[in-house]
């Protein structure tokens, strides 16, 4: 009997993951990389950015491959320090129809090729670049703490911080929720930690994605020879059907 959300334990600050195992109804599971993943059918992209301040670009974005040029409905927000923003997202079955929302803003994608498709696993990473738009310690945070209209105890959550140099780059999938997600809610945050505000012009050197796959169906092992229940292969014994086994003289 599956819970209500048959789904692996979140995972908090992970580095790049690099193999997770998936465990499909029926109780069959097979291991999983995150390459295997990101090379699977995706339904939408969601993306969530420092962006820069006042008009002129973006802090959220849907589509296809989230905020890319070929993106078809985008959120600005003014970020203010440590403040999380409440969003929503659902994935409407039938339609391909992915809304995503903020306060009273709503932006949607279509996925026409994947109407079909049941939204039942999802990739997430966040990104940290440390210069001279975003000092080290600024970080983004996603969450997610609610799934099909039920809290989670305990949320899935992401984050990256913006290290002394470089890039901090965080990323891990889920397993397949049984029964597939409609819906789900959370939050986003960007934080820092002096005077140097990253959402000025930090635009996508704090940035967040979670993208959208149906896996396929897993096939039955094709390798099992079939053996006979006990009280079958004695009734067969009987009609002289199944060979007796004779023991060594």
């Amino acid at each position: 009997m599956f819970s209500d959300f048959d789904v692996l334990p979140p995972s908090f600050n992970f580095n790049v993951v690099n193999e997770i195992q998936l465990n499909f109804s029926g109780g069959r599971d097979y291991d999983i990389t995150i390459d295997d993943i990101k090379s699977l059918t995706k339904l939408f992209e969601i993306e969530g950015r420092a962006g820069v301040r006042g008009p002129g670009d973006y802090e959220f974005a849907i589509g296809l491959s989230g905020a890319s040029a070929d993106n078809t409905g985008t959120i600005d927000v003014e970020w203010t320090d440590g403040q999380p923003v409440n969003w929503s997202l659902e994935w409407i079955e039938g339609t391909g129809t992915a809304n995503f929302t903020i306060g009273s803003e709503t932006i949607s994608f279509i996925n026409n090729d994947q109407i079909d498709q049941v939204f039942n696993l999802f990739l997430i990473n966040a990104t940290a670049v440390t210069d001279s738009k975003v000092e080290a310690g600024s970080s983004i945070e996603f969450e997610i703490d609610n799934i099909n209209g039920s809290p989670l105890a305990t949320p899935y959550n992401i984050s990256a911080t913006s290290p002394s140099s470089g890039r901090d780059f965080q990323e891990f999938v889920t397993d397949v929720f049984v029964p597939p997600i409609t819906n789900m809610s959370g939050t986003a945050t960007i934080s820092w930690p002096g005077s140097l505000d990253p959402t000025i012009d930090g635009r996508s050197r704090l940035a967040f994605k979670m993208k959208a796959y149906d896996p396929p169906v897993v096939s039955e092992p094709t390798d099992v020879t079939s053996v006979p229940e006990p009280s079958l292969i004695w009734g067969l014994m009987v009609l002289g059907i199944f060979p007796m086994i004779k023991g060594k003289k």
